[in-house]
């Protein structure tokens, strides 16, 4: 399993659906979730949501989307 996030910070966090480079070197991370989603709420969504946060502190993109519409405002 890919780990570098737990060099990277101290926190409990859990990697992301999909994550990727985008072109201009920026890291991409997505969280996919059902619609309806608002916000985390069982520990799992709080530890997504803390590498979320740990690729926006460092640059990049880092979302939860419910559908393909939030990425693409997201990228824009």
């Amino acid at each position: 399993p890919v780990a570098f996030y737990r060099i990277l910070t101290k926190q409990p966090v859990t990697i992301t659906d999909f994550w990727g480079i985008l072109r201009d070197g920026r890291m991409l991370s997505i969280e996919a979730k059902a619609p309806g989603f608002r916000e985390p709420r069982t520990d799992r969504e709080f530890k997504q949501a803390a590498f979320l946060a740990l690729v926006r502190n460092c640059g990049g993109i880092g979302i939860f989307a419910t559908s393909a519409q939030d990425v693409a405002d997201a990228l824009s």
